[in-house]
């Protein structure tokens, strides 16, 4: 494969996977809304998976289950840790007559939906530079995470 059409491969993969990380990342941010404590949290974690598969289908690296989620374990440890909180903070808001419901529900999903899109474009940048998918890569897909996670909240 040429350079030019390796560079036009590389493109069509990276348009194709943002869609797919969009699409994902409303899948969570609509999962959230989910009113049973921490099911929500499962069902975005169902979402992340399933968007880090679809991206290695695209890359054509195989997905491992346990790899990807070793890494978002990792990252639980760090940006997503907010994540967890927000869920703990959504269920005491519920409480809150008619209010605190409402803040719940946004808030909880404007975190999935960010979290989402940060770790999707963290895996697509960590493909594009290496074409696997194991264990030891984990430090380098959190380094991605944060530095999409600054990005979105920067602006």
């Amino acid at each position: 494969m040429n350079t030019e059409s390796a560079h036009a491969q590389l493109s069509s993969n990276r348009f194709i996977s943002r869609g797919h990380v969009k699409n994902w990342a409303k899948y969570a941010a609509i999962g959230s809304i989910v009113p049973v404590p921490f099911i929500d949290t499962c069902t975005i974690a169902f979402c992340q998976v399933n968007m880090i598969r679809k991206i290695c289908d695209v890359y054509d690296i195989q997905f491992e289950r346990q790899v990807v989620s070793a890494i978002i374990t990792g990252l639980a440890s760090g940006g997503l840790t907010a994540l967890f909180v927000t869920t703990a903070g959504k269920n005491l808001l519920k409480a809150v007559p008619v209010v605190g419901l409402a803040i719940s529900i946004f808030g909880m999903s404007v975190v999935a939906y960010v979290t989402t899109i940060a770790l999707g474009h963290a895996f697509i940048e960590h493909f594009e530079s290496t074409d696997s998918l194991e264990a030891s890569d984990q430090s380098l897909i959190v380094s991605y995470f944060k530095k999409y996670l600054d990005t979105l909240k920067n602006g």
